[in-house]
């Protein structure tokens, strides 16, 4: 990590490891990070959605959102069925979107995401992509290559999504026919647990792939034709679910799940503006 006036506080010496093996730059970190207490503090700038008549909007339920180059806000209403739009500021622009499981209509809808202009939801169990202007305008509906979740789409409208087929979980790259033209950080089936998030994943803007399984605390960088470039390592030390949080589980376990004996050591991951990697643990 860059030295900046972001960052106020001591830091202390690097003790990792970068190597290379087999063509693939690999870099170990240590359990004990740079700097030893916290260097990022997130604040409030806005609040969207209130009770207020008067702001011209009610929201009901937000289950997802997305952000576009130009800072506009893209919120999800799953109970409305509607996509409402809202400037950098936060103030109200725009609704969009109708309730039904045809063409453009917004029941099911898990995700969304938004790249060139265009606003991308999937829906209908993650069969289907619908795709709409920015200014809400419907354009058409996509078929998508099997089951995905996880949909992020780049500026030149390469989809990328998580994928499960025949026991293996995959990232895979497709266009706007469908066709798949590469995957990437495949996984096998594994027996369900609390708490499971098979992979994260996310886009450098130069196009590189970051992913990783929550069960190791290993990231994999893969450039856009799957060939893989890097590997970050962190040591950890896992940490022992408490034995409410267990006895709560098994009271709630219906038999389809293995409880955890550990916390996963990272949940998901996240890049910012600046290009640093943020591990949600």
């Amino acid at each position: 990590m860059a030295d900046s006036g972001v960052f106020p506080f001591a830091r202390q010496q690097w003790e990792g490891a970068i190597k290379r093996e087999n063509g693939i730059e690999i870099i170990e970190n240590p359990s004990v990070p740079i700097f030893n207490e916290s260097i990022l503090e997130l604040m409030p700038e806005f609040v969207i959605g209130c009770d207020d008549k008067k702001a011209g909007y009610v929201i009901l339920e937000i289950t997802d959102m997305a952000i576009d180059e130009s800072g506009f806000i893209y919120l999800y209403d799953r109970k409305g069925a509607a996509i409402f739009v809202f400037n950098e500021q936060g103030n109200y622009i725009r609704k969009f979107g109708r309730a039904g499981t045809g063409p453009g209509e917004l029941d099911g809808v898990s995700e969304i995401e938004v790249a060139d202009r265009h606003l991308f939801a999937l829906g209908s169990a993650g069969f289907r992509i619908h795709v709409f202007k920015d200014d809400g305008i419907y354009e058409n509906t996509i078929l998508t290559p099997g089951t995905l979740s996880g949909l992020r789409v780049d500026k030149k409208k390469r989809f990328f999504a998580k994928r499960f087929t025949q026991k293996i979980y995959q990232i895979i790259q497709f266009g706007m026919d469908s066709t798949i033209s590469h995957s990437y950080q495949k996984k096998a089936w594994e027996e369900p647990r609390f708490w499971q998030n098979l992979m994260s994943y996310e886009l450098f803007p130069n196009g590189d792939i970051i992913a990783g399984e929550s069960s190791d605390y290993k990231l994999s960088v893969y450039d856009l034709d799957g060939r893989h470039k890097k590997t970050i390592t962190k040591k950890y030390n896992p940490i022992k679910l408490p034995i409410p949080e267990i006895e709560y589980l098994q009271k709630k376990n219906t038999g389809l799940f293995k409880i955890p004996v550990n916390y996963d050591p990272f949940w998901s991951i996240f890049l910012d503006d600046d290009g640093r990697i943020i591990v949600n643990t």
